[in-house]
């Protein structure tokens, strides 16, 4: 066995104990980081202090800060406000890494709404261009979270893009799609004054008693705030039709106040006088009124 002398295994225990000491000098964790840390974290404590101490941390150290943004982004129980602001935090520390981390976000149905939500609006504010396809990809999967289509309806909707209003056409017409994605594919269209098309969309619609009635109730919403004097009769009919949903006649009749001309008020006074619903009566009367008025005014 070979023995070292004594002075050598002095200096290697002094190196060792020196190098240990540094070792744990790096690793000590900074107090003030721990403080804007636990500040941060307190999911109780006030939202601007946690900003506070959140802007602290990246100061402090962003490298450390930056896997404690990505936790926050992705707790579906904190603060929303607090999550979106993580995710800004963590683009401006590191691009390249926050953009690998949301797209994984982004493509992880398992997050929850918000953080993918969050993700999809950092990675297009990064690149427009780069998430084009990934929006399309998102509207034509069926198996995607509702919410996060129509998210991605709203963004494409925006978008100049020649393939739109085609798409948006379809969304509207397709039976297989949700309420809501159809709902707000005709609303952008109307925003977009698509009218000719959203006119025969909205009594084809209002005509067929199969049609969804939320859908058929935002037809009739509609053809009020575009004006569509073809939507007319048609209110008219599904006034007179007992068989139709009764809020849905009160609210065809209610419209009718509005938009309802001469054309429809002898009908109108036909069904008055057949109508034993007090509610529909009472709205009746007062269309009524409201139409031989307008029309009074017009004459003069």
């Amino acid at each position: 066995m070979i023995r070292l002398p004594s002075r050598i295994i002095i200096s290697f225990f002094l190196i060792a104990l020196g190098w240990q000491a540094t070792t744990s000098a790096e690793e000590a964790e900074d107090p003030n980081f721990n403080l804007q840390l636990t500040a941060l974290t307190n999911k109780v404590r006030d939202y601007n202090l946690r900003v506070k101490a959140m802007n602290e941390l990246v100061v402090l150290d962003s490298n450390r800060a930056f896997p404690v943004l990505a936790s926050i982004l992705k707790d579906s129980t904190d603060n929303q406000p607090i999550r979106y602001l993580a995710a800004q935090k963590l683009v401006q520390i590191n691009h390249t890494l926050a953009i690998n981390s949301l797209q994984k976000i982004l493509d992880n149905q398992k997050e929850d709404t918000f953080a993918r939500r969050t993700a999809m609006a950092q990675l297009i504010a990064a690149s427009e261009s780069d998430m084009r396809h990934r929006i399309l990809d998102i509207l034509n999967d069926p198996t995607e979270d509702p919410a996060m289509r129509q998210y991605a309806l709203g963004i494409f909707s925006q978008w100049e893009d020649p393939r739109k209003v085609a798409k948006l056409r379809n969304f509207v017409v397709s039976k297989t799609e949700t309420l809501s994605m159809r709902t707000n594919a005709l609303f952008t269209l109307e925003s977009i004054k698509d009218l000719d098309f959203v006119s025969h969309s909205i009594h084809q619609f209002l005509n067929d008693k199969n049609e969804d009635e939320d859908l058929r109730k935002n037809c009739v919403i509609i053809a009020q705030r575009i004006n569509d004097d073809g939507s007319v009769p048609i209110m008219a009919i599904i006034a007179k039709d007992k068989h139709e949903p009764s809020s849905l006649r009160q609210l065809a009749i209610m419209t009718l106040a509005r938009v309802g001309n001469g054309a429809v008020l002898e009908d109108l006074e036909a069904i008055f006088k057949q109508e034993f619903d007090e509610t529909i009566s009472r709205e009746l009367k007062d269309t009524i009124s409201s139409i031989k008025q307008r029309e009074k005014n017009r004459n003069t």
